[in-house]
This record gives C-alpha cells, sequence and structure tokens, in this order.
C-alpha cells in the first residue's frame, strides 16, 4: 500500500501559483510603459501630420488670396486705367509713337528740335515749329534744319568739326490736306457766277 507523498519546498519551488503571479508583476510594468511609448508616439505623429496639412492649407489658402487680390486689382486698372505706383511709367509700350511720316504731298506742322551729342557737351541747340509742304525723307528733313540753322548770321562761327555731332529730332503735330492750285481764283469765280445768276433772276 503506497504512502501519500506530502508536497515539499522543491515541488513549491518548481511551480506554485504565485510565482506565475510574481512573474505578471514583474512584466506589467514593461508592457505599460512600451505601450504608452507607442501612444505618445502615435499621438506625436499624428500632431505632426496636422500641423503639416494646416500649414499647406493656409498656404494655399494665401496664395488663392493673393491670386484674387491682383486680379480684382487688374480688373480695377483696366476699368479706371490707373496703375499701380510699383509700376514703371516709362514704359515704351504705353508711349504713342510719335508720327514722324513725311512722305506725302500734305500740309503738316512739325515741331523739331537740334541737339549735339557730343561728349560732355550735350545741349539743346534749337526748337521750333514749322509748315512743310513738300515730300520728304527723315534724313532730308533733318538735313533741311540743320542747313537752315547754320545759314542764320549768329551760328555762322559753328566749328565744322562740331558739326557731325549734330542729331534733329522731330514729330508731326498737325496735318491737312493741301488745297488745291488756284483756289482763290476758283472761289472768286463761283462767287461771281452766284451774283451773276441774282442779278439774272432780279
Amino acid at each position: 500500500m503506497s504512502a501519500t507523498r506530502e508536497p515539499s519546498w522543491t515541488d513549491a519551488a518548481a511551480g506554485p501559483p504565485w510565482a506565475s503571479l510574481a512573474q505578471g508583476m514583474f512584466q506589467f510594468p514593461m508592457t505599460a510603459m512600451t505601450y504608452a511609448v507607442e501612444l505618445v508616439t502615435a499621438t506625436l505623429r499624428g500632431a505632426f501630420r496636422l500641423a503639416e496639412e494646416s500649414m499647406a492649407g493656409m498656404a494655399g489658402a494665401a496664395a488663392e488670396a493673393g491670386s484674387t487680390a491682383r486680379s480684382a486689382v487688374h480688373r480695377e486698372e483696366r476699368k479706371t486705367g490707373a496703375r499701380e505706383s510699383r509700376d514703371p511709367i516709362d514704359r515704351k509700350e504705353d508711349r504713342p509713337m510719335p508720327e514722324i511720316n513725311l512722305a506725302d504731298d500734305q500740309v503738316k506742322l512739325v515741331r523739331y528740335t537740334i541737339v549735339s551729342v557730343k561728349r560732355d557737351q550735350e545741349e539743346i541747340l534749337e526748337q521750333d515749329e514749322v509748315l512743310v509742304t513738300d515730300n520728304l525723307t527723315p534724313e532730308g528733313f533733318a538735313s533741311w534744319q540743320v542747313a537752315a540753322y547754320f545759314q542764320r548770321d549768329d551760328h555762322k562761327d559753328f566749328p565744322h568739326e562740331d558739326k557731325k555731332y549734330l542729331r534733329v529730332c522731330y514729330e508731326v503735330i498737325c496735318r491737312w490736306v493741301r488745297e488745291p492750285l488756284h483756289y482763290e481764283k476758283r472761289q472768286l469765280d463761283e462767287l461771281k457766277g452766284i451774283r451773276e445768276a441774282i442779278e439774272g433772276k432780279g
């Protein structure tokens, strides 16, 4: 008949219930810390992503607002003809080209300026207006005005070597259709005919 063996301290050390409990108590803080680190990491990652999206949205909104504002300013400028102060005023496309065509038989009122471009002695020599009835090229008009300038008594002593520095700038201010020849005689003949017709009726 076999006797029942009593548990010994060796058996208790091999697997008592409180051993697993103690092991779990030691592992719990490590697991909790791991979960906490992962939670904080996920939270920070989400916060960074939200911040980036917010910044991108703000930048897009600012760009759209700026574009809308510029479009509104351009529309207003087109309506009123206004120009922003930061825009250059002296732009070539904003200035009408001067009328310089002299190649016709019309009567042309021309404003001209004779200038010396000699280095360190640049100056305006003459400004005036003249009626032109001939068909001229720009070079022909310039030569005409320079020759007329030197024909005047107070310009006859102009140094010959400095004549190469002279330039002529001009523009046509107005032009009119030239009246036909003998206009006055035709007008008198028409008035005479009217008088004779009136006297004949009388």
